[in-house]
């Protein structure tokens, strides 16, 4: 879906998608699997280590207004830190292997 993510690169590859109507982000879905999506205006795509990402907070902000998703799980508004921990995890794959670059002591 996006051309220069890296599955083992040391980023998140962090997707922000701005407004746009239900028509427009189904037509914005046509054609991912060629990165047709990473060039769309509504797209800011950024490369990182860490973000912090913060809600209105107070009498003038009220931060319970929109939308947030988290691989397509709705969370609530909260502040929160997301940073890269390289190497602390492994897939297991749809054929039952372990990948990575070491072997995890007891398995």
């Amino acid at each position: 879906m996006f051309p220069p993510a890296n599955p083992n690169d040391g980023f998140i590859d962090l997707a922000i998608v701005g407004p746009m109507s239900p028509l427009e982000a189904l037509t914005a879905m046509d054609g991912s699997e060629s990165g047709k999506l990473y060039h769309h205006p509504s797209l800011l795509y950024i490369k990182t280590k860490a973000y912090r990402l913060e809600f209105p907070h107070g009498e003038n902000g009220g931060g319970k207004d929109g939308y947030v998703s988290i691989d397509g799980e709705s969370i609530e508004h909260r502040d929160f830190n997301v940073e890269v921990h390289e190497g602390l995890a492994r897939v297991m794959c749809l054929d039952g292997q372990l990948k990575g670059s070491k072997p995890i002591e007891g398995m």
